[in-house]
């Protein structure tokens, strides 16, 4: 039987178009962009969640809580994340914000989950962080054990 030869894949790289959006493989140089990108990503979702609170304060903010305190603090956190996660998807995927975030013409979630699902799988990132925990053993690296089971072998 003959075997199928891996080289006509690599040579070229799958292109998906969902819902007007190309999803193409991604070379390293653009999560490092995004990942220098996405530095502010944390503290900009807690100053917005937390406004008046300084870094040191969210801490004890979380302690003392009141259920009040709970729905403000949920409802700036949804008003503020998927704008976060839409500006990253932008980024990987050269998409107009707009395009994104259009309330007559947007995509809806389920597409735009179907969208980063196949980024996913077109970028075969399934490995991705096994082998990055694995590469880190090898090198020395200390990896924190975070409790979780998730990518282990």
């Amino acid at each position: 039987m003959l075997k199928k030869d891996k080289s006509v894949e690599m040579s070229a790289p799958p292109v998906r178009t969902l819902y007007g959006v190309e999803i193409k493989k991604l070379p390293i140089g653009r999560y490092i962009k995004l990942l220098q990108q996405a530095e502010s990503f944390l503290p900009d979702i807690l100053s917005a969640i937390f406004p008046a609170n300084e870094d040191g304060r969210i801490v004890f903010s979380f302690s003392n809580l009141t259920a009040d305190d709970l729905r403000g603090f949920l409802g700036r956190a949804m008003a503020v994340i998927p704008e976060k996660i839409c500006q990253i998807a932008e980024e990987l995927l050269d998409i107009p914000a707009d395009r994104l975030l259009d309330p007559n013409t947007g995509l809806t979630p389920n597409e735009f989950v179907e969208i980063l699902i196949a980024l996913w799988e077109v970028n075969d990132l399934s490995d991705f962080f096994p082998n990055a925990r694995k590469l880190g053993g090898l090198i020395g690296l200390s990896v924190r054990n975070t409790g979780s089971s998730a990518g282990l072998e």
